[in-house]
């Protein structure tokens, strides 16, 4: 099994939708680390959605160039 340090990916399968509607804070590290668990559950084969995205998150993924990486679905 794959080490994660989001270990829930190694107990997941199939599609996946992540809700981020209590995620108030973000940062550039927890960007960095969301787009490296979306790699990780791609390899997994895990079809990862994410939902409810903070303002935030979208702010720093379109300022960095990769929200058409991220899975999100709304």
């Amino acid at each position: 099994m794959m080490y994660s340090p989001f270990t829930l990916l190694n107990k997941l399968s199939g599609k996946v939708t992540f809700d981020f509607s209590a995620l108030t804070n973000v940062d550039s590290a927890g960007l960095a680390w969301l787009i490296e668990q979306v790699a990780r559950a791609r390899t997994m084969n895990l079809q990862i959605e994410i939902q409810h995205v903070p303002a935030q998150l979208l702010s720093l993924a379109n300022v960095s160039a990769v929200t058409a990486i991220l899975p999100i679905i709304d």
